[in-house]
């Protein structure tokens, strides 16, 4: 069955020798295990990388989605209605992927995410403005570089926009009001679709921040 199961619901326990034999199954286009429960509720570190997997429907118990998860893999349609617990996404988890919408609205727990996340992706929007516990993205290198998507950044980020969030990105934003600084090259060699309209509270602009 490794070669030609397409479709596949998981229950209980899944553990990272799952996940690998998972990678084994040629023939998987879609996987759901929204009732599943992985170990320390976390998909792995490259989870699914260059997986050829289509459709996926994550755990409703899963609190942390690893590094490179998602990395080049085939996905065109994740579903995060049942990740209300998750709390944080590493580096360039979603990067290089052909998702073009994703809805953060039920991860009302959502607190941090990390450089790369959204690096060369297709995504239309991605709206944070639900995540009202939104306090951390990773200021090493863009989160959202060489995305189109139009970002909306959560009221719940204030004072500081980190350095380098929206290096080399291609996209559109909304800033909330409250922000009194944009960090370094916050928006170094960004090629924005409009121009952004700048929160009345900022107080400091970064070196080369619009460079």
């Amino acid at each position: 069955e490794l070669t030609t199961t397409t479709h596949l619901i998981i229950e209980g326990e899944i553990n990272n020798t799952d996940f690998e034999t998972m990678k084994k199954m040629s023939s998987l286009k879609e996987l759901d295990f929204g009732n599943a429960n992985g170990t320390n509720n976390a998909l792995p570190n490259y989870a699914f990388y260059n997986s050829k997997i289509e459709k996926i429907v994550l755990s409703n118990l899963l609190t942390y989605i690893g590094s490179n998860a998602f990395n080049s893999s085939n996905i065109t349609e994740l579903d995060l209605t049942r990740c209300s617990k998750l709390i944080k996404i590493d580096q360039d988890a979603f990067a290089y992927t052909n998702i073009t919408k994703m809805d953060f609205s039920k991860c009302t727990e959502l607190e941090e995410i990390k450089s790369g996340a959204f690096g060369h992706t297709l995504i239309d929007t991605l709206d944070f403005s639900k995540n009202n516990k939104f306090t951390k993205f990773e200021p090493l290198y863009g989160t959202f570089y060489e995305c189109t998507a139009h970002v909306i950044i959560p009221g719940s980020i204030t004072n500081i926009l980190p350095d380098n969030l929206f290096k080399n990105f291609h996209g559109s934003v909304d800033l909330p009001e409250g922000i009194t600084h944009i960090g370094n090259q916050a928006f170094l060699q960004a090629k924005l679709k409009k121009k952004i309209i700048l929160p009345t509270t900022i107080t400091y602009i970064g070196s080369n921040a619009f460079n």
